[in-house]
């Protein structure tokens, strides 16, 4: 059964973040990294099927700097709704429309990062008062 191999990687401008708040930043790399490909592949333009994925994370480069990102392994095709195989048509180069999965993933992911680090004023006034007064 042929695979592919796609890689979702944040940016490093997102790197202290990861080191302060590492299953915050993590969850959400795995979350929206799904959602993309699970996105993607309902798309009936797309495969119109629901996928499979296996995820890896690595935090680090090649040379051992942080560097967070996920190698996923995806099946090259779906199930339908009637419980049937469907192949990917890719004619073997890439599952889905490499610019467009960044895209999406990107948006998403800030959209969801900006979402989850809302700063609440009732917490933050109580934190100030508290290390203050």
């Amino acid at each position: 059964m042929p695979y592919f191999h796609v890689v979702f990687t944040l940016p490093c401008e997102l790197n202290r973040l990861c080191q302060y708040e590492p299953k915050q930043m993590y969850d959400l790399l795995f979350k929206t990294a799904w959602q993309v490909i699970k996105g993607f592949a309902s798309n009936p333009k797309f495969l119109g099927a629901n996928p499979g994925m296996i995820a890896i994370l690595h935090t680090w480069g090649q040379n051992l700097s942080l560097h967070p990102h996920l190698h996923c392994i995806i099946p090259g095709g779906g199930i339908t709704k009637s419980g049937k195989w469907k192949p990917a048509r890719n004619n073997g180069k890439y599952l889905f429309p490499v610019k467009a999965m960044s895209k999406v993933f990107r948006a998403r992911f800030v959209a969801a990062l900006r979402k989850e680090l809302e700063p609440n004023p009732q917490t933050s006034m109580k934190t100030c008062s508290s290390t203050n007064g």
